[in-house]
């Protein structure tokens, strides 16, 4: 991987955001004849003995892509989960479905990955290309647009001048805003609670899900046979009674809410806390001014 401090740098493609999308096009683009930069905030926190509270589920397209650009086996290194299975169910029991890999004779139906596993590996290949920057830690000051690129400029005094800029800087894009990209958001009025629990049965591979009248609730499959990653939607109003539960009165509702698939269940670590909003950009590109 290349670096520069240079005053000024001209490239081809400048990125915005390196998380998992920013720093997978980097990838894609490494080792072409194109000149690529890559602008983070902050580098990924380094995967550790903990589960990260947010996971990814990546189908088998997206593995073939990571394996195309050389970041998968940086990622089952680490660790990844199979989906062998999922399970699907409403409350009351008056619906179900079930879904077997077997059946469509593939080994999986996804895979269960952390974010800061998948970003990690991305951010190391990165790396080991000649024609990629990774500018990290550093903050945007202004952003220019023209007919034939934009101009960026850094709160270190740096200008960075590109002819594509790419905005993978989240929901609330620097670049997007720059550009005069509208959006239409909803506010779903839920909130998502994530977090690893342990469960007393192992988990089998099984992804399983319950719609409850508040929200789904998500068991996924983690590399322990008996770990599993949650996600909890529920409206605002039972979202926040759960958040201010104690541990033990949450892992109540959660078995409750649950049932007995997975035997006894138990919150292992902090809970997060994520808003749910639909978001839709009226158009994805821009041609400046």
């Amino acid at each position: 991987m290349a670096t520069t401090k240079q005053k000024s740098a001209a490239y081809d493609v400048l990125i915005v955001g390196g998380g998992m999308v920013g720093a997978a096009l980097a990838c894609a683009l490494g080792n072409s004849s194109l000149k690529v930069a890559v602008l983070d905030r902050a580098p990924p926190t380094a995967p550790d003995t903990g589960y990260d509270q947010r996971v990814s589920a990546i189908t088998l397209a997206s593995q073939s892509f990571f394996e195309n650009i050389g970041v998968w086996d940086g990622m089952v290194q680490r660790r990844v989960s199979p989906v062998r299975e999922m399970q699907v169910w409403s409350e009351g029991g008056n619906g179900a479905i079930h879904f077997n890999a077997a059946e469509i004779g593939e080994p999986c139906l996804a895979w269960i990955i952390e974010n800061r596993v998948i970003q990690t590996a991305l951010i190391e290949r990165l790396h080991q290309f000649t024609n990629v920057h990774y500018l990290c830690p550093v903050e945007i000051a202004d952003i220019t647009l023209a007919d034939n690129g934009a101009i960026v400029t850094l709160k270190d005094g740096r200008t960075l001048s590109m002819k594509l800029l790419v905005g993978a800087d989240g929901a609330d894009s620097e670049v997007r805003r720059a550009a005069g990209i509208d959006t239409q958001s909803l506010n779903l009025h839920q909130k998502s609670i994530v977090a690893t629990v342990t469960t007393e049965k192992p988990h089998e591979a099984t992804a399983r899900q319950r719609f409850l009248a508040t929200g789904p609730l998500a068991f996924l499959p983690l590399a322990d046979p008996q770990q599993v990653s949650i996600v909890w939607s529920a409206d605002t109003a039972r979202s926040i009674g759960l958040m201010n539960l104690d541990d033990a009165t949450f892992n109540t509702e959660l078995q409750a809410a649950f049932g007995e698939h997975l035997g006894n269940v138990q919150l292992r670590g902090l809970q997060g806390k994520l808003p749910v909003f639909r978001v839709l950009t009226e158009e994805i590109t821009s041609a400046g001014d």
